[in-house]
């Protein structure tokens, strides 16, 4: 059983190695912006649709529109910013993906833990809990990953010098969408040190004190 317990624990380890930097930023006019995105696919006709939708909700959503100054800044640096997107995204959706990934991890393994300790007779009720909860943090985070990178592949895609506004609308929904999955992230890797981390150990220590008096009876 201690075999399992390590597995989560080295896992939970793992986690705290995994960071979702901030984008990379880039300055229109006095604005510090960030920028970041996958490599971009030929857009269909539904998509090149459902992006000019999002934009023009985008655009009604920015609290601060550019003034002229920022405007003509905007149409100056945006071209040679979106030139480093491509690899600057490959980077971290590569970092955010592998996170992801230990997140699936660790739950699997947790799922499998239970399934053990149930074979044993020990009550899983709080634990099962707290694993329902945190696949419900793990779906909030792919789903805001989703958003983000959508975020990201219109920034990339917008033909900033046209429509300056919209790119800096743009560049505020990729900001909020990266500024949601830092908190995500930070929300899962505290609830599976605070909660679910002390309720393995819990169980681990109980498993331990009913082995040692289980060995102390066979003995006598």
């Amino acid at each position: 059983m201690n075999v399992y317990f390590r597995r989560i624990a080295l896992s939970v380890v793992a986690l705290g190695l995994l960071v979702i930097a901030p984008m990379a930023s880039a300055e229109t006019n006095n604005t510090t912006t960030t920028m970041d995105t996958s490599s971009s696919v030929a857009e269909s006709a539904n998509e090149i649709k459902d992006r000019a939708v999002r934009l023009e909700k985008e655009k009604i959503e920015l609290k601060v529109k550019p003034e002229a100054k920022e405007v003509e800044s905007i149409k100056s640096k945006c071209k040679p910013a979106q030139l480093k997107i491509k690899t600057i995204g490959e980077k971290t959706d590569l970092n955010v993906k592998e996170r992801s990934k230990a997140y699936t991890e660790v739950a699997t393994k947790l799922t499998e833990t239970v399934a053990k300790l149930k074979a044993k007779g020990v009550v899983t009720t709080t634990l099962e809990q707290e694993i329902a909860l945190l696949n419900t943090k793990i779906a909030l985070f792919n789903t805001d990953l989703a958003t983000y990178k959508t975020a990201l592949s219109d920034l990339k895609l917008h033909d900033c010098v046209t429509d300056p506004t919209g790119f800096k609308a743009v560049l505020e929904s990729a900001r909020t969408a990266n500024t949601k999955l830092i908190a995500d992230a930070a929300d899962i890797k505290a609830y599976i040190k605070n909660t679910i981390k002390p309720t393995l150990l819990q169980i681990r220590t109980a498993l331990e004190a009913q082995e040692k008096v289980t060995t102390n009876k066979e003995s006598n």
